[in-house]
């Protein structure tokens, strides 16, 4: 009889015990939202952490081109020869980009024609179709571009005028080749992909292109001279 009421006592006590382990659980599930609101929380945390490393090592790397130009000047105070190497870098650079020296590399030729009805040019009447050919060379990452050889600068116009198209106030007249220096193989995907511009400019009638990839082009000169009448740099 003592047995039996010990071994109830015992059962009775190990059903208390997991009834009160059972609400701990529970109340920490409770509190935590579970294990989807850990994953959650995990898993935004090393987002966060994966980002955070992106932009340090950004920022180190900036840090590092920062001090390697440092050190340059610093050397130069010994051997100005750098800051001379740097110097003719930059004017060589803005005398492309300005169209001051003649220029040559690898690039396509772009051929547009068309079959004049009466004496009147589709093309002359649309120039427009140069504009998007010459904005799809610079999206592709042309370096420079002519069109019948004149050469395109940020002040270039390019408009009809007279039963000409005037390009840097010079009359020109189809067939219009454009020649572009940059990398041959992404400049002709550029402008030949389906459904683009010149797939596109093909559809219209009487209408002839011709692409070519090309190993060595030659840009002349701009024949002008640039003057600013109103833009003043500003003095710090």
């Amino acid at each position: 009889m003592i047995d039996l009421k010990g071994k109830i006592a015992i059962i009775i006590l190990c059903a208390i015990l997991g009834f009160v382990i059972a609400m701990q659980i529970q109340a920490v599930r409770q509190a935590t939202g579970g294990n989807k609101f850990l994953n959650q929380r995990a898993q935004h945390m090393v987002s966060e952490l994966r980002s955070l490393r992106n932009e340090k090592e950004k920022l180190n790397q900036e840090l590092d081109d920062i001090e390697n130009r440092l050190r340059e000047y610093e050397i130069s105070e010994a051997d100005e020869s750098i800051i001379v190497r740097n110097l003719k870098k930059d004017l060589s650079k803005y005398h492309i980009f300005t169209g001051f020296v003649p220029v040559q590399g690898p690039g396509i030729t772009i051929t547009l024609d068309d079959k004049q009805s009466e004496g009147v040019s589709f093309l002359m009447y649309n120039y427009e179709i140069l504009l998007d050919l010459v904005n799809e060379l610079n999206a592709a990452g042309a370096e420079a571009i002519a069109i019948n050889d004149q050469r395109l600068l940020s002040t270039t116009g390019i408009h009809y005028f007279s039963n000409a198209v005037m390009i840097n106030s010079i009359p020109t007249t189809p067939p219009f080749v454009i020649t572009a220096i940059g990398n041959p193989q992404a400049l002709e995907a550029s402008v030949n992909m389906r459904f683009g511009i010149i797939w596109n400019i093909r559809q219209e009638n009487n209408l002839t292109v011709i692409t070519k990839e090309e190993e060595n082009i030659t840009l002349q000169i701009y024949s002008e001279t640039i003057q600013f009448k109103y833009a003043r740099p500003i003095e710090n």
